[in-house]
């Protein structure tokens, strides 16, 4: 992406054009058609971004605060449906099933961002680097409290 900012938002994918001020729908069409090779991506004229990467039943959704801060993780709520495992990497909890999305649900995250509502407002928010305990791990994986939200600015 240049320097413009003649658009307000700007929907990319590796695979297809880019379309300047996408609409709802072309937003929807495009998650639905989400695969492991092709990332969807919804810009702001602020450089702010949200990326969703995987296969359309099954994918995380990442928000960049700028192009040069650390990706943080968009989840559901806590008593919100959960989809697939936790993935572990030592003491980093690499994704949670409440991180994973599928077209039907995730398209509200891309929907709170064109509309403009803060994401923190609506969904948890994640630095994925963050390192937990033994004992909030493990809390987790039993589901008998929630993964305690740390974000990292």
């Amino acid at each position: 992406m240049t320097g413009s900012s003649d658009f307000s938002h700007l929907l990319m994918c590796s695979s297809r054009e880019p379309i300047p001020e996408p609409t709802v729908t072309d937003i929807h069409d495009w998650l639905a058609l989400l695969n492991n090779a092709d990332s969807v991506v919804l810009y702001k004229a602020d450089h702010s971004h949200i990326r969703a990467d995987g296969a359309r039943a099954k994918f995380t959704i990442a928000y960049y605060q700028t192009a040069r801060t650390p990706p943080l993780l968009v989840g559901r709520g806590f008593n919100e449906h959960r989809h697939g495992r936790a993935t572990l990497d030592g003491d980093r909890v690499v994704v949670t099933p409440h991180e994973y999305w599928s077209t039907e649900d995730g398209f509200r995250v891309f929907d709170a961002f064109l509309r403009g509502t803060p994401l923190s407002d609506e969904f948890v928010l994640r630095d994925p680097r963050t390192a937990y305990s033994q004992s909030e791990i493990e809390q987790l994986l039993t589901e008998k409290a929630p993964l305690p939200v740390k974000i990292v600015p």
